[in-house]
C-alpha cells in the first residue's frame, strides 16, 4: 500500500513537466509493474496465514490487484492531462501579456494612457470603433537639412522634446 501511495504521488508530479506522453507513460509503466509484482508474489501470497481474512482476500484475489493497477494507471493519464490543459492556459496567459506590453510599448509614448488602457482592454474581435476625435497633424520646418547634419543623438533628444511637448497639448 504504501508502494502505491508513492507510485501516485510520483504520476502526480510528471505533470508538473506538461509532457502528456511522458505521464502516460509513466502511469503505464508504475501500473503495469504493480500488476507485475503481484503476479510474481502472487504463489507466496496464496500460502500466507493470517487471523485477518479480509486482508488476505485482499491481497490473495487478482480482481483488487488489476484494480489497483488500472487506478495507478489512469492517475498517470489524469496527470497527463491535467498537465495538457494547465500548459496551455499558461501559454495563453503568457501571450496575451507579451501582446498588452508590445502595445504598452508601441503606443505608449504617443498616446494618452486612457486609449492605452482602452486598446488593451477590448477583445480580439473587436474591428474598429467609430468616434468623434481630433487629429492634428504638424511638419517640422527645415527637418530633412537639420537630420542631414545633426549627430543622431542630439535629433532624437530634440525630436523627444517636440513630442513630448505636443502630446502634452
Amino acid at each position: 500500500a504504501a508502494s502505491e501511495c508513492y507510485k501516485v504521488q510520483f504520476l502526480v508530479l510528471t505533470g508538473l513537466l506538461f509532457n502528456v506522453r511522458f505521464s502516460i507513460l509513466c502511469g503505464f509503466l508504475a501500473g503495469s509493474s504493480y500488476f507485475l509484482v503481484y503476479l510474481v508474489a502472487a504463489p507466496e501470497l496464496a500460502q500466507l496465514e493470517s487471523n485477518n481474512q479480509e486482508l488476505l482476500r485482499l491481497l490473495g484475489h487478482i480482481g483488487p490487484n488489476t484494480m489497483r493497477s488500472i487506478i495507478i494507471f489512469f492517475t498517470g493519464v489524469i496527470a497527463g492531462l491535467v498537465s495538457h490543459y494547465a500548459r496551455r492556459l499558461l501559454f495563453r496567459i503568457l501571450s496575451e501579456q507579451e501582446e498588452k506590453d508590445r502595445i504598452n510599448r508601441i503606443f505608449g509614448e504617443y498616446v494618452s494612457e486612457e486609449i492605452r488602457e482602452r486598446v488593451t482592454h477590448k477583445t480580439r474581435s473587436l474591428i474598429g470603433e467609430r468616434t468623434q476625435c481630433v487629429v492634428l497633424f504638424s511638419d517640422i520646418r527645415g527637418f530633412t537639412g537639420l537630420a542631414q547634419h545633426a549627430p543622431a543623438d542630439a535629433l532624437v533628444l530634440q525630436l523627444n522634446e517636440y513630442f513630448d511637448a505636443m502630446v502634452e497639448a
